[in-house]
């Protein structure tokens, strides 16, 4: 791939407020010590102590949210990788909100 300075992905000001309304509830009701995923271009509103990489589950806590934009990957990609790297798959998660390609998705308490 050639490296650009600019991102090949990028967000319009309407999909940024729509991010920024919907993760604010995980910003809210999260814990710093909670872990999370969030897909690549959604780091930003993560609490960064417990980021979880998507791609780098195994042995890892189990994440306790997931942000994620379904326009950047599917979230077949995710559910992918959970099955292979830890011991659950999405049907763990409730869906908390969605705001187009946005998802915001938790842990359902006692799920395995």
């Amino acid at each position: 791939e050639v490296y650009r300075l600019a991102p090949a992905y990028v967000l319009s000001d309407a999909d940024r407020r729509r991010a920024d309304t919907l993760f604010a509830i995980y910003r809210r009701d999260s814990l710093r010590a909670e872990p999370v995923i969030a897909s690549d271009y959604l780091f930003r509103y993560a609490h960064d102590r417990n980021l979880l990489w998507y791609t780098r589950l195994k042995d890892r806590p189990l994440a306790q949210w997931i942000l994620w934009d379904m326009r950047a990957k599917p979230l077949a990609v995710l559910e992918g990788y959970l099955k292979a790297d830890t011991t659950t798959d999405l049907s763990a998660y409730d869906l908390v909100g969605q705001a187009e390609q946005f998802v915001l998705l938790r842990r359902r308490p006692g799920a395995k």
